[in-house]
């Protein structure tokens, strides 16, 4: 009697085991169809800060939500933020060089001598808009200022 009765509590322990497994794999466990409006909340917490320095005393900060892809690159989500603050956008294609961002809402490089340029953590990364992919939630801050080069 002992012996049957391991038999069927190891049996009633798999057959347990494995519907955990086959609810979560058909959609009911995280990730699941049940969840998948935690997942749309959960998309809405990560986002992209951008400061955008027009002039010294003109930051506008914009939170760009991430929708899409963590793989996106400093021009897509530059340009994203620009199309949803509804601002003038321009971008110029060196090839092999990279991508330079040439105008932000009304101030375009040159301009009094001055240019767009990105900073993360205060530095300025020497790699173009393209190739850069910031980690979520990182703040980039665009300053439309005298070039140092």
């Amino acid at each position: 009697m002992n012996k049957t009765f391991s038999i069927i509590l190891f049996l009633i322990v798999v057959f347990f085991i494995s519907f955990l497994i086959w609810f979560k794999d058909n959609g009911f466990g995280p990730g699941g169809i049940i969840d998948a409006e935690n997942q749309k909340t959960a998309k809405t917490e990560y986002a992209y800060l951008l400061n955008f320095e027009f002039d010294k005393d003109d930051i506008i900060s914009v939170e760009y939500p991430y929708t899409f892809s963590p793989d996106q690159n400093l021009l897509e989500i530059t340009e994203g933020a620009t199309i949803q603050e509804n601002w003038e956008f321009e971008f110029e294609d060196y090839g092999d060089m990279g991508v330079l961002i040439t105008q932000i809402g009304d101030k375009t490089n040159g301009q009094d001598q001055k240019y767009w340029q990105y900073f993360v953590a205060g530095e300025q990364p020497q790699i173009s808009v393209d190739k850069y992919y910031p980690p979520l939630g990182t703040t980039i801050e665009w300053k439309f200022i005298k070039s140092e080069f």
